[in-house]
């Protein structure tokens, strides 16, 4: 059987760890992420760099992050995506588009792989083509420019129509807390997600216990329902401002899936 791939060559039939790196980078703050891709060496971890709500006002990130990225492209199962907010729809493009033009920019010193947009808006009749105008021009640009496609993901927090799918390398259609996920009629919305499109999902649960004990079970139930990626962390409201207790609960749970 040939394994397919997204469109920047990740397996597409394997779940990945979504990495929301909103840690600023100093002196050995990434290190779980190194010391845990190394390790799980068959775990693609897809990680998001923010340095400032954004690639920031300047052509390069500072040195750290510079330092940094050069290290995080030395790991091959690592995958690096620029963040960029849509504010839901009402965010100028020209401002998205300048977003990612700096981020593609960033590949003449190190590799970035694609966008990952934030408050994305979820209703079609007013969100669906800008969010295609900006997946096209990211997509488009990384083809023109680096000769490869770039990765697409949307953040809506919700699930989406189809259509929003189609032009995107996954979607995520769940944050929230555990709480909420567990409530009946979220279960009965992600249970309506088409078969088709579940490789295409991503849940990221916040506020789990701070043991981590619920987190291998969850990541086995996200699993099986056939999602494509996944991030789970304590940090009550989300956040993404330090690793979670079960970081390495959750990935040696995905390659135990994936074994």
């Amino acid at each position: 059987m040939v394994a397919t791939t997204t469109s920047a060559g990740l397996p597409s039939d394997q779940p990945v760890v979504l990495v929301p790196l909103y840690i600023y980078p100093l002196e050995e703050a990434w290190e779980p992420l190194f010391d845990l891709a190394r390790a799980l060496p068959n775990v693609s971890f897809v990680t998001v760099i923010n340095p400032c709500n954004g690639p920031g006002p300047d052509a390069l990130p500072d040195a750290s992050y510079c330092d940094v990225l050069h290290r995080l492209n030395s790991v091959p199962n690592i995958h690096c995506l620029g963040y960029v907010h849509c504010t839901y729809g009402t965010r100028p493009l020209d401002a998205i588009h300048a977003d990612i033009d700096t981020y593609r920019g960033w590949n003449g010193t190190f590799q970035i792989d694609g966008i990952f947009f934030d408050e994305t808006p979820s209703d079609p009749s007013i969100g669906l083509d800008f969010m295609r105008s900006a997946s096209y021009y990211t997509k488009a640009t990384w083809q023109q420019s680096l000769e490869r496609k770039g990765l697409v993901v949307y953040n809506p927090g919700v699930v989406v129509n189809r259509a929003f799918f189609n032009a995107a390398d996954w979607v995520v259609v769940f944050e929230q807390s555990l709480q909420h996920w567990q409530t009946p009629e979220v279960q009965d919305v992600l249970r309506e997600v088409p078969s088709d499109l579940r490789k295409k999902s991503v849940a990221i649960v916040h506020s789990l216990s701070e043991t981590g004990d619920d987190a291998t079970d969850l990541t086995d139930e996200i699993c099986s329902r056939g999602f494509g990626g996944i991030h789970l962390t304590e940090e009550l409201g989300g956040g993404y401002t330090k690793w979670p207790v079960m970081w390495a609960t959750v990935a040696h749970a995905l390659a135990g899936n994936l074994a």
